[in-house]
């Protein structure tokens, strides 16, 4: 604890907690009792076996625990988050202020942020989805906000597929009760995401 104080962030402060039992469990009981804005999961040197454990993990506290969680990759480089995908159906979002957690990196990076949806059909933008874009970047406050449809029959992979043709280096994912993308959370994306993209993904709640 005293060398991880000492070596990083001097804005930043480490302190350790241990408990035995689910995870899922300890963790929600954690996050209800302490002011927690973020979860962060990573996954380095995992054995195979692990590695499935560590995706039901991941699924089930993004499930079921309505807190900010980010998933750094075992491949992924730390990379200055310049170029933001936001996974999106381009519904309104009950909550705006679950994009707040962006804006710290907003007044760092000045990051690009694209607002995307994989589609097995050929869309294009319509006023009422750059509406939809313009209250995001109002909220934010910031004009660097653009949309796009990506055609491609697998959202998994098409996801995968536009985060490497736009070099996105931050993929954040909206997990709505009931929408498109709970066909991103289960455990098979989980585990495709979270072991085999190069980027970190944040996940919030509405």
């Amino acid at each position: 604890e005293i060398k991880l104080n000492h070596s990083y962030n001097k804005h930043h402060t480490f302190s350790y907690k241990s408990a035995f039992g689910s995870l899922v469990e300890i963790i929600k009981r954690f996050t209800e009792k302490h002011p927690i804005d973020l979860i962060v999961m990573g996954a380095k040197g995992m054995s195979a076996v692990e590695k499935i454990v560590f995706g039901s993990n991941t699924y089930a506290i993004i499930k079921e625990i309505d807190c900010p969680a980010l998933v750094i990759p075992d491949s992924a480089i730390f990379i200055k988050p310049t170029n933001i995908g936001v996974a999106t159906d381009f519904m309104e979002i009950k909550n705006k202020s679950i994009f707040s957690i962006l804006k710290p990196i907003k007044e760092d990076f000045n990051p690009k942020i694209t607002l995307f949806n994989v589609s097995e059909e050929d869309k294009f933008i319509t006023e009422k989805e750059n509406q939809f874009a313009q209250s995001i970047s109002n909220h934010l406050e910031m004009e660097n906000v653009s949309t796009a449809y990506f055609k491609n029959e697998d959202v998994i992979f098409g996801t995968n597929e536009f985060v490497n043709q736009q070099k996105i280096n931050l993929l954040v994912l909206i997990n709505k009760k009931r929408s498109f993308l709970q066909n991103l959370f289960h455990i098979s994306f989980t585990k495709q995401i979270a072991f085999h993209a190069e980027v970190p993904i944040l996940v919030l709640h509405d």
